[in-house]
């Protein structure tokens, strides 16, 4: 399949870095003996998240499935346009003027129309992903409040660029075992 430009991918990384830097604010607020003592940290790694659940692994399966046939029409509609083109390059010297004017007008048309198609496509797979993303990521939501619940956690950070030894636990293989039960 065509690769699809979506901008899932930046938009649930700046999302995270959000998350992120709100909870380790949240975390600063604390007194730092309070922070030590009683609040419980845990980490979880997004991008071993979304590469492995079975819920990611299902929204990659439904897009393919989704758009995989009009990507590749679009692809077959855009190599028979320069094939068309190719041969109006060939052809051109020896057309008559309303002939050449009339093919040009009918290319830039065909251009046009591909190119409005393309985006189109983009647009509506982009939209299909970040609505089986946010279905995906309440699953996936859900599993980490209980897994965090369970162990007793405090705060959740997603991807922390930086933790003292010893001040947080990693969820992530808990939570991937818990959603490949799911």
């Amino acid at each position: 399949m065509p690769a699809l430009k979506t901008s899932t991918d930046s938009t649930m990384h700046k999302t995270q870095r959000i998350l992120t830097a709100g909870l380790l604010g949240l975390a600063t607020l604390l007194p730092a003996g309070m922070a030590a003592a009683e609040t419980t940290f845990a980490t979880i790694r997004t991008d071993k998240i979304l590469r492995e659940a079975p819920q990611a692994q299902e929204i990659r399966a439904k897009l393919q499935a989704d758009f995989e046939r009009r990507a590749n029409e679009l692809q077959a509609k855009m190599k028979q346009f320069e094939e068309d083109v190719a041969k109006y390059q060939r052809e051109k010297d020896i057309m008559s003027a309303a002939d050449r004017v009339a093919a040009e007008k009918k290319l830039h048309e065909r251009r046009l129309d591909l190119g409005l198609q393309q985006e189109t496509l983009q647009q509506e797979a982009a939209a299909r992903e970040r609505q089986l993303t946010l279905e995906g990521m309440k699953a996936i939501n859900t599993v980490i409040e209980d897994v965090a619940k369970a162990r007793d956690v405090d705060v959740v950070l997603r991807d922390p660029v930086y933790i003292r030894d010893g001040l947080s636990i990693d969820i992530t293989d808990e939570v991937l075992t818990k959603l490949g039960k799911k």
